[in-house]
């Protein structure tokens, strides 16, 4: 896996930017069933020294740290987790257990808040409840007070970037082995959720795709629109899209509509394909780069072999036809490269979504009063 996003030279940078880095290399060695010092041999620049303390570290200790996780986690073994969550509960208990210069809360802190960005909203709230259970054995006079004492958390989409939860914010109720409200509907990508032109891409558990969902090559394109990834500079764009209340009514717009959220998103994109997370592309014009028109993206759902894909176009550019295209043109791809069943799900109300379905070539599979599902024929 290619790291992207920032920190990726030997330069100085933040430890938020080292964590970050951290956790892409952490996850590369995962994925390939490789020790983490493997990752950092293959470097041909030296990371930050940070980084490198990181990953040696959780290298050195993996065993040890995957049994205080299995032991904290209440019936959460390790191998039912998301890989992207292990790796962040693996860098959070290092620095609980082998970094006394940071503080606990700054610990959990900022694995919540990679969990945040790189996996599911539930699951930040599960990495804040396992490395709290922990932190209050491995650092007493930081820990919380007894789990009695402390308010029930209420639920939230999930946390805001710029507002994480500390250690106070946790019970031992968060880890309960609930696997309704671990596989509960969640906003994997908060670009979007599942629609059409006034939705995104909504995943209804934090499920993996069965390997990396990598950009198309060559990229997607017919003579109306074309299909990029995100870029850093579209952040306005999407800042846009949260705010139309057609896409507020379709999708769970995050808590945060800030640009630096927007930003933090997107360069969170590379690690959430690498990830098997979700596929997310932009929609512009065939002819030219300006303006953003709308996402159209995939997600894993939890079925064998099929991605639910999702979507929005822009309120200034609804109408062009852009929607219907961009959607037969990645669902025939998924289909074609990846061997995917393709479905859609659409509110009974959204007659424009239902539109761009059947323009894109989607047939009715199921339909009851909440909504219908629909899904893409092979041709």
């Amino acid at each position: 896996m290619t790291a992207g996003g920032r920190g990726v030279t030997g330069g100085v940078g933040s430890r938020r930017e080292a964590r970050e880095r951290a956790l892409t290399l952490l996850y590369e060695a995962a994925s390939r069933k490789v020790n983490p010092g493997a990752a950092l041999h293959s470097l041909a620049v030296t990371p930050d020294q940070y980084v490198v303390d990181v990953v040696k570290g959780v290298g050195t200790h993996i065993d040890a740290l995957d049994s205080e996780i299995d032991r904290a986690a209440s019936g959460w073994s390790i191998d039912r987790m998301p890989m992207i969550d292990v790796c962040i509960l693996r860098m959070g208990l290092w620095e609980l257990t082998h970094r006394p210069d940071v503080p606990a809360t700054a610990a959990i802190t900022e694995a919540v808040a990679l969990a945040s960005q790189f996996s599911t909203d539930r699951s930040a709230r599960f990495v804040n409840g396992v490395l709290a259970r922990l932190a209050r054995e491995l650092r007493p006079d930081e820990a919380t007070p007894d789990p009695a004492d402390i308010p029930k958390p209420v639920a939230t989409p999930g946390p805001p970037a710029d507002a994480l939860p500390d250690l106070a914010t946790v019970t031992d109720a968060t880890l309960a082995p609930d696997s309704e409200a671990r596989d509960a509907e969640h906003d994997l990508s908060a670009g979007g959720a599942a629609g059409s032109q006034t939705g995104a891409v909504r995943a209804p558990s934090a499920v993996s795709w069965s390997g990396p969902l990598a950009l198309p090559a060559p990229p997607l394109a017919d003579p109306l629109v074309r299909l990029r990834s995100w870029q850093v500079d579209d952040a306005p764009a999407l800042v846009s899209a949260w705010g139309d209340p057609a896409v507020i009514d379709s999708t769970a717009v995050p808590p945060d509509t800030s640009e630096a959220y927007a930003r933090r998103w997107i360069e969170g994109d590379e690690l959430r394909r690498t990830a098997g997370l979700s596929l997310d592309l932009v929609i512009v014009v065939a002819s030219g780069e300006p303006p953003v028109l709308g996402e159209v993206g995939l997600v894993p759902t939890g079925v064998p072999n099929t991605l639910e894909l999702g979507w929005w176009v822009g309120s200034a550019h609804r109408g062009h036809g852009y929607g219907s295209h961009a959607v037969s043109l990645l669902a025939r791809w998924a289909q074609a490269t990846l061997g995917a069943e393709v479905t859609a799900s659409i509110p009974a109300t959204n007659e424009g979504s239902i539109a761009v379905a059947t323009k894109a070539g989607f047939v009715l599979d199921t339909e009851d009063a909440s909504g219908s599902t629909w899904r893409l024929p092979r041709l």
